[in-house]
């Protein structure tokens, strides 16, 4: 069986009607919007749905290297090739890249006892100096050896991400350029939680590169309540709260500076 199109003003001459008088009577419209304009369109108007989220890259040149940015709905970055390095946040003139992928939960470090504190106790739930304190955790005598296959704070500190194809050659953000977010950046990540959402999905469903979609589930903070707990923020209900660092495992999302 087959379809056949003909055009709408064919259609009413042969049954005898004038369209623009069927149009008037009916009180609607017909539009002559074209595939090119109505792209046109959908991009000028997806801006408002843009929610400070992009897909991001280091983009290496034959001068230098630069991290480059674009609007998750309209990039190629990720889309026509595994190129993407991260989920971008623009907040105010912090920019917070977040890994697109992460492990299963995990436990945040490899000792909890009164005394063993990587860096500072807080309960600040503002903190944006998350890359401070991993690097700090890492360097305590507590942490410095912990296996980043089974601990939180390792496992973001020796994260790294590259992809290749880019003018200049191999790109990489590499290990101890990555960290585990503190309290005020995990809070920004979850006020962005379904926009992140939509631009993984988009280079997920683009099939060049793996993404994991961000989970409504519990995700570890760098940030210190006491020798043996950190804080954690629940991306579903907003909830924050602090679990043991060996006793508990939590979601790990390694984000960077971008």
């Amino acid at each position: 069986m087959s379809i056949q199109t003909k055009k709408m003003s064919e259609w009413f001459a042969a049954n005898g009607q004038v369209m623009e008088n069927w149009v008037a009577a009916n009180g609607q419209a017909i539009t002559k919007a074209s595939a090119a304009s109505m792209k046109t369109y959908m991009e000028q108007n997806l801006r408002s749905l843009q929610d400070g989220v992009y897909i991001g890259k280091a983009q290496k040149e034959t001068w230098g290297t630069y991290m480059r940015c674009e609007p998750w709905q309209t990039t190629e970055i990720g889309i026509t090739k595994a190129d993407a390095d991260a989920v971008v946040i623009q907040h105010g003139s912090l920019r917070i890249g977040i890994a697109l992928t992460e492990p299963s939960a995990m436990k945040w470090g490899s000792v909890q006892n009164d005394n063993s504190v990587g860096y500072q106790t807080s309960n600040d739930w503002s903190l944006l100096d998350g890359k401070t304190r991993t690097v700090a955790v890492m360097a305590s005598s507590y942490y410095k050896n912990d296996d980043p296959v089974t601990y939180a704070v390792a496992y973001c500190y020796k994260y790294s991400k590259s992809h290749t194809g880019d003018p200049g050659g191999d790109v990489s953000i590499p290990a101890k350029s990555w960290y585990l977010a503190a309290t005020g950046e995990l809070e920004i990540i979850r006020s962005h939680f379904e926009t992140v959402n939509l631009a993984l999905q988009r280079i997920k469903n683009a099939g060049k590169q793996q993404a994991d979609l961000l989970q409504r589930a519990s995700y570890w903070s760098s940030v210190e309540y006491s020798g043996g707990n950190a804080w954690y923020l629940n991306f579903d209900n907003g909830l924050h709260g602090s679990h043991g660092k060996v006793d508990r495992s939590n979601r790990v999302r390694p984000v960077t500076a971008f």
